[in-house]
């Protein structure tokens, strides 16, 4: 998946990252991913991101339908039926700790950044380009 930029994560983290930075979503948010939220068959392939046995949303603006392209598909295919190794208590917060190990390691962070700022870094960037919330979903 990632030609070797993130060689040394597991696959699920690599995935998610990939995810995270890709969407702005947060890794809580796709660690509730089940096999019904995941439309692999679908027209456009898509994640639907609401609430779950898994995962809770916080608020509405939170539940949305995410469309899956490029590195996200590829990893989406890889697995179908969400991340469960990091579907646990405990799982949330061991995800973080790997990603924020491995990317404060590997000089990916500018400053006192840490993996949570990605979802705000895609959030800036859509700002900058003017993109209109409205075209969502």
């Amino acid at each position: 998946m990632s030609k070797g930029y993130l060689s040394g994560l597991n696959s699920h983290a690599e995935a998610i990252l990939l995810f995270m930075v890709n969407t702005g979503a947060h890794g809580k948010e796709l660690l509730g991913l089940t096999k019904n939220d995941i439309r692999l068959d679908a027209n456009i392939p898509h994640i639907v991101l609401e609430p779950n046995n898994i995962r809770r949303i916080k608020t509405g603006y939170r539940k949305r339908v995410i469309p899956m392209l490029g590195v996200r598909l590829e990893a989406l295919r890889k697995f179908p039926n969400g991340f469960d190794r990091y579907q646990t208590d405990r799982g949330p917060d061991a995800l973080s700790a790997c990603l924020n190990k491995y990317l404060g390691g590997n000089d990916f962070f500018v400053g006192k950044q840490t993996v949570y700022s990605l979802r705000h870094g895609f959030k800036d960037r859509r700002r900058e380009a003017d993109f209109n919330d409205d075209l969502l979903p």
